[in-house]
Parts: C-alpha cells; sequence; structure tokens
C-alpha cells in the first residue's frame, strides 16, 4: 500500500481541494448575486427614463396650455377695453 507520508498528503490534498471547490461556490454565488442587481439596476434605470419622458411631455403640455391661455387672456383683454369704451360712449351719448 500507501506509506503513512503518501496518505497525508493526499488527505492534505483532498482538503486543499475541497477549501477551492467552496471558495469557487463562494465566488459564483456573488456573481450571481451581482447579476440580479445589475438586472434590477436596469429596471429601475428604464422606470426612471420612462418618468422622465412623462415628466417631459407634461412639461411641453403645460407649455403649450399657458400660450393658449395667454392668447385667450390678451384677447379678453381687448374685449374688455373695447366694452369700457363702449360703455364711456354710451354714458357720454346719455349725459350730454
Amino acid at each position: 500500500g500507501f506509506t503513512t507520508m503518501q496518505i497525508l498528503q493526499a488527505e492534505s490534498s483532498q482538503r486543499l481541494i475541497e477549501e477551492r471547490a467552496r471558495e469557487i461556490d463562494a465566488v459564483a454565488a456573488s456573481i450571481n448575486d451581482l447579476a440580479y442587481l445589475m438586472r434590477d439596476l436596469g429596471h429601475l434605470v428604464m422606470e426612471q427614463g420612462t418618468i422622465l419622458d412623462r415628466i417631459d411631455y407634461n412639461i411641453e403640455a403645460v407649455k403649450d396650455t399657458t400660450q393658449v391661455a395667454v392668447k385667450e387672456l390678451v384677447r379678453a383683454e381687448r374685449q374688455q377695453r373695447k366694452r369700457r369704451s363702449v360703455a364711456c360712449i354710451l354714458c357720454l351719448t346719455i349725459a350730454c
């Protein structure tokens, strides 16, 4: 058979192999965890992009609506001035 020294060396080699296998398993598990984290981060980035797109769209809609509102206010102001002028003319006509 084998000498005591050979058996001790074989047992030592076996322990080293098992330790290396555990370390490799730990590294593989860490890589798996990192892959899940990266996938989750990718989803978050996509969701944030979608939210930013909606915010941008809403800002554009508010801008357009505000421009229309300003035009309406200008038109309303002109009509109010005309009515005042007509009212003044009527008052002056009635007073005279």
